[in-house]
C-alpha cells in the first residue's frame, strides 16, 4: 500500500476519516459504490462493508476505522483467530453452532455418532439416506464458496423443516432447488435471506456468517425474490422496482442518476417498461412477478435467490426470464439459486440441481447425473420416464400417470 494513503487523518465534525478510505473507493479500485465495481462480480471486496465504530474514537464513538488499520493483537481478516476451527473442517461442512468451548464459537466438529434417531442424538426422527451427492464444485475446493451451508436446522414454532442440510454454492453457479411440496425449499430460501432464524448450523455469505452481516451489507450481497408479494397500497410499478435500490442509497437522499439508470435497465430487461406508471395492485400475477424480478435485478447484488419466480407466467415469459438469468449468469457471473417445480424448465437452464425431501438433501449434482428415473421416483413417489433431447442437449422428464 502506498505510504501516502496512510497519511495523517483529517478531523471534520468530530469524526476521524482516514485517507485510505478515499484511496480504496476511487474509480480504479473495486471497493466503490455498487455498480462502479470492476472485475468479477463474485469478489467479496466489491461489496462495501458497513462502517465500524470503536469506543476509543473521538466524537462519541462515531469515528470510522478502515479494516486495513488494525489494533494490536487483532487477527487479519480471513486469518483464523484464537480458538477458531480449522478451515478444512468447514470445507467439509462439519461445523455446527454450539456452546463456546475449547473449539471456539464454531469450533465443535460434527460427531457421526450424534445423529438424529440415535441414543446420543436429538429427537427420534427416522433416518433419510441421501440418494446421490455429486458436488460439481468439488473441483473448485481452492475457491471460497459464495454461499456455505453446514448442518442447517431451522423451521417454525413447534415444527422443524430443515434437518442437517449441507452444501456449498460457488461463484457463477446456476443451481436449481427442487422437491415435492413441504420438502423445505421455501424455508431454505428464507433462511438464506436472513428472514428465518436458524436453530443450529452455519450459513455464510462470502465467508461472513449471515447473522453477523448488517442488513444493508447483506442486501448488497444477496437479492431475494420471494414466492409471493402481497402489496395492498397502489404503488406505481416503477416505484416498486426502485425499492431495490435502497441498499445503495444514503438516508434521506433522493434517487441518484445511478439509481435511475439501474431501475430503467432492470425494467427494460424484464419487459416491464410499459407497466411503469400502472399501480402494482392492478396488474396480473405474471406481470407482478416480472416487476418483482426487475426489483431484484435493480438491487445489483452478485447473488440472486429466487423462490419460484415464474410460477404465474406463461411459457413465453418463463423462457424470457430464464434466458435473461442465463445471460446474467454467463456474462456478469451472477450466482443464481432458484426454487422450481418445473423439472424440465430447470433441466434447460440449471447446470446443477439439489433435490430436497423431508427437509434433507436427497440428491445434489450436475443435471445430467441427478435426472435419473431412480432418483426422481424416490423423490416424487411416482413412475417417471427420462429422455435425452438432442435438439436441446438436455434431459427431459415425463411423469407416468
Amino acid at each position: 500500500m502506498d505510504p501516502r494513503a496512510l497519511d495523517a487523518s483529517v478531523s471534520r465534525g468530530g469524526k476521524r476519516r482516514h485517507s485510505v478510505l478515499r484511496a480504496r473507493t476511487g474509480p480504479s479500485e473495486p471497493g466503490g459504490r455498487a455498480g462502479a465495481a470492476t472485475g468479477s462480480r463474485c469478489v467479496p471486496g466489491t461489496i462495501p462493508a458497513a462502517p465500524r465504530r470503536f469506543p476509543g474514537d473521538r466524537g462519541g464513538g462515531g469515528g470510522e476505522r478502515d479494516r486495513g488499520v488494525r489494533r494490536a493483537r487483532r487477527s487479519a481478516p480471513g486469518a483464523p483467530g484464537p480458538g477458531s476451527a480449522p478451515p478444512e473442517a468447514l470445507s467439509r461442512g462439519l461445523l455446527h453452532r454450539g456452546t463456546a468451548g475449547a473449539g471456539g464459537r464454531y469450533g465443535r466438529t460434527h460427531d457421526p455418532s450424534r445423529r438424529p434417531g440415535t441414543a446420543a442424538g436429538r429427537g427420534d426422527r427416522r433416518s433419510w439416506r441421501t440418494l446421490l451427492l455429486l458436488h460439481p464444485a468439488s473441483e473448485k475446493e481452492d475457491r471460497r464458496p459464495v454461499i456455505r451451508v453446514a448442518e442447517l436446522r431451522c423451521g417454525y414454532p413447534g415444527r422443524r423443516v430443515l434437518d442437517g442440510v449441507t452444501f456449498d454454492v460457488h461463484c457463477g453457479e446456476f443451481v436449481g432447488v427442487l422437491g415435492p411440496n413441504g420438502s423445505g425449499k421455501t424455508t431454505l430460501m428464507l433462511a438464506l435471506s436472513g428472514v428465518l432464524p436458524v436453530e443450529s448450523g452455519y450459513i455464510a455469505v462470502h465467508g461472513v456468517p449471515l447473522e453477523r452481516m448488517p442488513s444493508r451489507q447483506r442486501a448488497r450481497a444477496v437479492a431475494s425474490v420471494a414466492q409471493g408479494f402481497d402489496v395492498r397500497f397502489p404503488f406505481p410499478c416503477a416505484d416498486v422496482v426502485a425499492m431495490g435500490r435502497y441498499p445503495h442509497q444514503k438516508r434521506w437522499r433522493l434517487q441518484s442518476p445511478e439509481d435511475e439508470a439501474a431501475v430503467r435497465s432492470a425494467m427494460e430487461q424484464t419487459d416491464t417498461t410499459d407497466l411503469a406508471h400502472r399501480p402494482v395492485t392492478e396488474v396480473s400475477g405474471g406481470e407482478r412477478q416480472r416487476v418483482m424480478m426487475a426489483k431484484g435485478l435493480a438491487q445489483a447484488a452478485p447473488i440472486l435467490l429466487l423462490d419460484e419466480p415464474t410460477s404465474a407466467m406463461d411459457i413465453n415469459r418463463k423462457l424470457q426470464i430464464f434466458r435473461l438469468l442465463r445471460d446474467l449468469n454467463l456474462n456478469e457471473e451472477r450466482t443464481v439459486l432458484t426454487v422450481l417445480h418445473d423439472i424440465n424448465l430447470a433441466a434447460l437452464f440449471c447446470r446443477r440441481m439439489i433435490f430436497l425431501k423431508e427437509g434433507r438433501i436427497a440428491a445434489d449434482g450436475p443435471a445430467d447425473r441427478v435426472l435419473t428415473p431412480e432418483i426422481l421416483e424416490a423423490v416424487y413417489d411416482v413412475p417417471v420416464l427420462v429422455r435425452d433431447v438432442p435438439e436441446t442437449g438436455t434431459r427431459q422428464v415425463v411423469f407416468v400417470p
